[in-house]
């Protein structure tokens, strides 16, 4: 049987819930919660099904909320099958990390201080804030269009459709869907997306930053040419080029990329990452050419060693500037998602 409403809740709130679902069932709203959970039924099974074919996930927000893994869960498979989500903050507290994150843009709704007086009053909200579901157009109604040609009546003759009685919606079972079936469709939708970002944050530079360090590089190769005598005057073409491109991609990425992941509303944790792999490759990459380049050479040094002392050195500078550069990075990061979160706040 298909609920308007999936309570979720940590069982410290309880009896705060039962005082809701009571509250929801006034107002005629269906409620489904854990303590619906038959003996030796599958709890994962029951959550996964009930979710799915609910109209909307009601969060009960306490303290104890930011440390629950199944709330996780939750949340994605709402997400996945664009269910509707209102939390409700029942206690003065903020969410924290993956949760400021995904539910700062959310419209909370806040009943603290004293909850437990206006469970009636959330009632009646949320049995406003539910999603209409989608009557559709009725096969009927399409048949008698059918019936016309530019907008008369087919052979001159009018042809009344038979009168059918409303529909009542909420008297058609909804499709049962496996839980298994979702938890895959949700693990696949995760995965794509994931990927999908995988890609747009490694290396994110724009097309137009890959000509510009191309054409610093080619600059270099010109500098370094004795047109009279036509002789490179320093090192060789292909490392000029490579070491110069390399080089302005290395300070590109370092400056731009995290504006670039900030734009895109990257967590910081995520940012760090990518920023970590894009950036410690282009260090490889300068470090390795100019270890090996004739001009950067220490003679008293093997090659090896010229080639580790230069990436070691790179790797030096980029940690120093990636504390301070990240270290504002979540400053602004955090700022942002309070004030979100702040302004998404209706207090009942």
């Amino acid at each position: 049987m298909a609920h308007d409403v999936f309570l979720s809740y940590r069982r410290t709130d309880q009896a705060l819930a039962q005082k809701l679902v009571q509250s929801l069932q006034a107002q005629g709203v269906s409620v489904w919660w854990d303590q619906m959970i038959e003996g030796g039924e599958d709890w994962r099974e029951a959550i996964v099904e009930n979710l799915t074919s609910a109209r909307a996930l009601v969060i009960l927000f306490s303290e104890e909320c930011n440390t629950s893994k199944q709330l996780k869960k939750e949340l994605s498979i709402a997400d996945s099958l664009d269910k509707e989500v209102i939390p409700v903050l029942i206690e003065d507290t903020k969410p924290k990390g993956h949760y400021l994150y995904e539910l700062s843009a959310r419209n909370w709704l806040q009943v603290h201080p004293n909850p437990e007086a206006k469970m009636a009053e959330l009632a009646g909200r949320l049995a406003q804030e539910l999603p209409t579901p989608n009557a559709g157009t009725s096969p009927w109604a399409t048949a008698a269009e059918d019936t016309k040609i530019g907008g008369q009546p087919r052979g001159g003759v009018t042809i009344q459709p038979t009168p059918t009685p409303p529909i009542d919606l909420k008297s058609v079972p909804e499709p049962s869907i496996p839980a298994e079936t979702v938890e895959k469709l949700v693990a696949a939708s995760e995965k794509l997306e994931s990927n999908e970002k995988d890609r747009n944050d490694f290396m994110p530079f724009k097309w137009y930053e890959y000509l510009i360090a191309a054409a610093m590089g080619g600059l270099t190769v010109l500098g370094g040419f004795d047109y009279e005598t036509g002789e490179i005057v320093t090192g060789s073409l292909s490392l000029d080029f490579l070491g110069m491109t390399a080089l302005v991609l290395l300070i590109i990425a370092m400056l731009v990329f995290p504006f670039r992941y900030y734009f895109r509303k990257r967590r910081v944790g995520r940012a760090v990452k990518y920023y970590a792999i894009s950036v410690g490759i282009l260090i490889v990459a300068v470090g390795a050419i100019l270890g090996i380049h004739p001009d950067a050479i220490d003679d008293s040094l093997g090659a090896g060693e010229n080639l580790l002392n230069m990436v070691l050195g790179s790797i030096i500078i980029f940690g120093f500037f990636s504390v301070i550069t990240f270290g504002t990075y979540g400053l602004m990061h955090w700022q942002r998602t309070r004030r979100i979160f702040n302004r998404h706040v209706e207090t009942l």
